[in-house]
């Protein structure tokens, strides 16, 4: 035996306040941990397995018509034609729906039959029957920062209808858990498509967490093709909420939520009805209730464990972590009230290893080696603050690397043990200098980065840095979340939003947008460039005759020829039906336009095949020049629309300019 081991043995025990120190040493620790958003994710994992072990029924008041795999086989593939929804919102109103929300922007003008069709339709149920559903998007302004745009139907829909924000934020895990926020995670300026089917204007209405304890394998879900048919009796409509959608596409087109894993987004709208309809509004425990929870935990715990040996301590301490589950699980179930309880948990966990460290005799050795680390730096706590998905390096006011943790070596490529030979500015050589600066000035804070992974693809993180004081020195902190997933979503939205479906090209509404900053930047520069307008010639024959589908696989042919016509630079666009419009970005010509006219005329007169069908379709072009005919975009547009009814009711398919034409034609 050895003399120090029986100089341990012999050590006196020390006092019970040794315990509630330790203990209460532990709860501060802990609250750090909460203060710096550690434990937020452990709070969203408590908060879903409460979700899975609750049992709320759904009321019956809320149905869903989903768009589903049947559907779009059956009717043709997706986006469904225009007649058949107009037929859905018929049989709806005839059946007595309370409310229908038709999860659907249409952003451009479709054909005219059809569009008028689906108006009249929308007109039957009014606004106080009808929603249709705005979304807003982030995107870059002139100045480098944000700014949110809605994306809403065309005038002709959104007069027929109730306009709802149809937004779906997420969360810091890439889930959606709750509806009121938009893009830039603020209050929605619209009424919310749950507060809209239900009724409820109440306070909290607006922006609220969803309760995914709700059963939504009780929530009834009728197929688009059965309900069109009038295989589902009309009496299970009559005076439901319905909600029309979108319910296939697989990853592309579901979202990430909680319990359920991948939800339609008709499906997370009748769950978020169904939260408003039935007061179930998650609240959050106040974040000092938490602090007092977390410190009078250990304050209790302390003591206790003082008094008894390891077993009975971990008997206790489990026993206390058990009781916090079930209380939050209770409250979470007949309050609707999410404890975060994560804090109090890892507390009392903390608690007994601490107390356990102080008490224990066999550990003196290493209550000293604990004592002499702490009087330089406190890696332990550093190592303790690593564990996780998120990748964490530290770093000494020189900005050497300290510390790596194991995401973070997968993120840099980099082993823990050769980290020492790189510095702060290796690892983010973007953001190192402001990292450094505001480490020195103790300041906390968040970024977002982009930064090449081991294999040089880019990818996009979430930064939070903070300081943690050591004596008179300090040590730096980085923490890097993984957020490609929600930047390619972000991205796959904003492409929708500003695209055609059917074509791949800009729609409507990301033409305006474009032709806007050509025109803005044409006039800043002095410089000239074409607006050309097309109309297909003929195409409602093939449309009508051979079928929508026929009519659709045109227009993609056609968009594909006006694709390779064009440059890099210019911007081609479906602004309606059969009609399409492009800008050749300055500098350029009349001449120029007019050359590019006859070879876009050439191009699309070439005949089609369709299945085994040989067809052919014109093109009559209208041409207006800014800085020639117009200097505004709207002014523009009308010039090169009234070229292009010129060259039209000439019927030789070929193009005019806009002075050819005796005034501007207004578009309709």
């Amino acid at each position: 035996m050895r003399p120090d081991d029986h100089d341990m043995r012999d050590e006196p025990r020390p006092p019970w306040t040794t315990g509630l120190f330790a203990a209460l040493l532990a709860g501060i620790f802990t609250v750090a941990l909460s203060a710096v958003g550690f434990l937020d994710r452990a709070n969203l994992t408590v908060s879903d397995i409460y979700a899975r072990i609750a049992n709320v029924p759904v009321s019956g008041e809320t149905i869903v018509v989903a768009i589903d795999e049947k559907t779009v086989t059956m009717l043709g593939g997706y986006p469904l034609a225009r007649e058949h929804l107009a037929a859905m919102l018929e049989h709806l109103e005839t059946a007595g729906a309370r409310r229908v929300f038709l999860d659907a922007t249409f952003g451009y003008q479709g054909a005219e039959a059809t569009d008028a069709r689906l108006a009249t339709a929308m007109r039957r149920l009014g606004p106080d029957r009808l929603a249709l559903p705005t979304v807003t998007l982030s995107v870059k302004d002139g100045s480098g920062g944000t700014k949110a745009i809605e994306i809403a139907p065309i005038d002709r829909f959104s007069d027929a209808a109730h306009l709802v924000s149809a937004d779906l934020p997420f969360a810091l895990d890439g889930r959606v858990r709750s509806v009121g926020l938009d893009s830039l995670d603020r209050q929605s300026r619209r009424q919310t498509v749950a507060a809209w089917l239900s009724s409820v204007e109440a306070a909290g209405s607006s922006n609220f967490r969803i309760d995914y304890g709700i059963e939504l394998g009780a929530l009834p879900v009728f197929s688009f093709i059965d309900v069109l048919k009038g295989d589902v009796l009309p009496g299970r409509l009559s005076g439901r909420n319905v909600i029309v959608g979108l319910n296939v596409g697989g990853e592309i087109q579901s979202v990430s939520v909680p319990r359920y894993g991948d939800l339609y987004r008709p499906q997370i709208f009748a769950l978020s009805a169904e939260t408003l309809r039935q007061g179930r509004m998650l609240k959050l425990m106040n974040p000092w209730l938490g602090v007092i929870a977390t410190l009078g935990i250990t304050a209790l715990l302390g003591p206790w464990l003082w008094r008894y040996g390891a077993i009975f301590g971990a008997a206790l301490t489990l026993s206390a972590i058990l009781g916090l589950f079930l209380l939050g699980a209770s409250m979470r179930q007949n309050h609707a009230t999410d404890l975060a309880i994560a804090a109090p948990c890892l507390a009392a966990f903390l608690s007994y290893l601490a107390v356990q460290i102080a008490l224990n005799p066999a550990l003196a050795r290493f209550r000293h080696a604990f004592h002499v680390a702490l009087e330089r730096v406190d890696l332990a706590h550093i190592k303790l603050l690593q564990a996780g998905n998120d990748a964490i390096v530290t770093f000494n006011p020189e900005g050497d690397i300290l510390t790596v943790n194991k995401a973070a070596e997968a993120m840099f490529g980099v082993k823990a043990d050769e980290a020492q030979n790189f510095t702060i500015f290796d690892f983010l050589p973007d953001h190192g200098e402001a990292l450094m600066t505001r480490s020195e000035a103790r300041s906390p804070g968040r970024l977002h980065a982009r930064l090449p992974d081991p294999h040089g693809a880019p990818r996009y993180f979430d930064l939070s840095f903070n300081t943690l004081q050591t004596g008179e020195s300090w040590v730096g902190m980085v923490s890097a979340r993984d957020i490609t997933a929600l930047k390619s979503r972000e991205e796959h939205l904003a492409h929708a939003a500003m695209h055609d479906s059917l074509t791949g090209l800009a729609n409507r509404r990301g033409f305006d947008t474009f032709l806007d900053a050509t025109a803005t930047y044409a006039t800043e520069t002095g410089q000239e460039f074409a607006l050309l307008l097309v109309d297909l010639d003929e195409f409602k024959p093939i449309n009508d005759t051979l079928g929508h589908h026929v009519g659709d696989e045109v227009l993609e042919i056609i968009a594909k020829r006006i694709r390779r016509l064009i440059r890099k630079s210019d911007i081609a666009a479906r602004v309606g039906g059969d009609e399409f419009a492009i800008i050749m970005q300055a500098p350029t010509s009349l001449e120029n336009a007019t050359d590019f006219a006859q070879k876009l005329i050439r191009t699309v007169s070439q005949s089609i095949d369709v299945d085994g069908r040989v067809l052919s379709v014109g093109a009559s072009v209208g041409i207006a020049i800014h800085g020639r005919h117009a200097d505004d975009p709207e002014s523009l547009l009308q010039f090169a629309d009234a070229a292009m009814y010129v060259a039209k009711a000439r019927g030789d398919g070929g193009f005019a300019v806009a002075e050819d034409a005796s005034s501007p034609v207004a578009i309709q």
